[in-house]
């Protein structure tokens, strides 16, 4: 990893925690939530995160997938469970326990601590959601949505050969539509 996006990804991730302090989220997050209802098919198979911090959280009404970690550099996998059954990590994320019932999400929200208009992506550091994204599409088509707070989108976000670009940007103010893999068989946005 570069140290400029080390140093990125360490301003994004303060500047997030700024932003989000004492900040009352719950009617934002509900924002977000009916933005994605209203321009997404959410009868398609989704997947989410379970919120850690500052990050925005998403659906709190709506059955999801979340995703469980198997290792560095391996594509996570999704099961469906109650959220109140998630537990920690050894990253210290809530996921689901490894019985519960494993899926193939047609739409995947992903968490992030910066986004650009291109819809490059700078989360955490370990490329969990580039290595899923990129098995994931190996194998059917797959619309990937960037959850953010408003003030996550940036002018410009480094990206590398192997990071996987986002389809679309939720914020709790406006859903940015980026590419279109209708082609490819994608869920069809509203």
């Amino acid at each position: 990893m570069s140290d400029r996006k080390r140093e990125l990804r360490r301003e994004l991730r303060s500047r997030r925690d700024d932003y989000a302090h004492g900040l009352d989220r719950a009617p934002l997050e509900t924002a977000l939530s009916r933005l994605l209802h209203a321009n997404v098919d959410l009868r398609a198979e989704v997947a989410s995160y379970a919120a850690i911090g500052s990050e925005v959280s998403v659906l709190p009404d709506l059955p999801v997938a979340y995703p469980r970690t198997v290792a560095r550099g391996v594509p996570l996998t999704f099961h469906r469970c109650d959220p109140a059954e998630l537990v920690r990590s050894s990253f210290g994320v809530p996921e689901p326990l490894h019985d519960a019932q494993r899926v193939e999400p047609a739409i995947v929200l992903v968490p992030l601590l910066g986004v650009d208009l291109a819809g490059h992506r700078i989360g955490y550091g370990a490329g969990h959601y580039d290595c899923t994204l990129q098995s994931l599409r190996s194998r059917q088509a797959v619309y990937a949505i960037g959850c953010a707070w408003d003030m996550q989108i940036v002018d410009a976000i480094p990206a590398e050969p192997w990071d996987e670009p986002l389809d679309a940007i939720v914020t709790p103010t406006r859903f940015l539509r980026l590419r279109d893999r209708l082609a490819a068989g994608a869920p069809r946005p509203r």
